[in-house]
């Protein structure tokens, strides 16, 4: 983890858009890379484990809450 800061923000994604590119905008002015789950190229596992991935090498975690609670698995972990 060395190197410039990396913050992972989370958050529903539809609703919340203009919030995420807010917090985007705002952690680039201050030199703060942003990392989204959307931009994480899928490498044929899990998509939970590429994501958890790039939680673990990040230095902050950025967790935006409205009122939807996103997506819940029917089948699986989590279910």
């Amino acid at each position: 983890m060395a190197g410039r800061l990396r913050a992972f923000i989370s958050s529903t994604m539809t609703d919340l858009r203009n919030e995420r590119r807010s917090v985007v905008r705002a952690l680039e002015a201050i030199n703060v890379q942003p990392v989204n789950a959307e931009a994480l190229s899928p490498d044929g596992g899990r998509s939970w484990d590429t994501i958890c991935a790039a939680i673990d090498d990040c230095h902050l975690f950025i967790l935006l809450q409205g009122e939807s609670y996103g997506y819940i698995p029917e089948t699986g972990p989590g279910a």
